[in-house]
């Protein structure tokens, strides 16, 4: 798992990665694209596990599901992913040009 500063996620991932670990990286991914292009290509290059975590720690919606699940009857397995448009996250700020992207 990587859970450090944005700036170091890249390097610490692409490291994991080409020693054939499956990585999770708290998001950002990195904090440039040429970054997220060299953890994309060392995973695709490695074969090996990567993703990006994103927890809405303090999001209603998944405890709300969470409690809906049991109607559905027996499950398996639950997942739940969520999607944002990054404009939306810092009013003002253009997210091409931060860390957000």
């Amino acid at each position: 798992m990587v859970a450090g500063p944005a700036t170091f996620h890249a390097a610490a991932a692409a490291a994991l990665l080409e020693a054939g670990a499956a990585v999770l990286v708290e998001k950002p991914l990195a904090s440039t694209t040429a970054d997220a292009r060299a953890v994309l290509d060392a995973a695709t290059r490695t074969g090996a596990p990567l993703l990006v975590g994103y927890h809405l720690r303090y999001g209603d919606t998944v405890p709300h599901l969470r409690r809906l699940v049991p109607m559905v009857g027996d499950l398996t397995a639950f997942s739940f992913a969520v999607g944002q448009h990054l404009d939306q996250w810092r009013p003002g700020v253009d997210p091409r040009q931060s860390v957000t992207a």
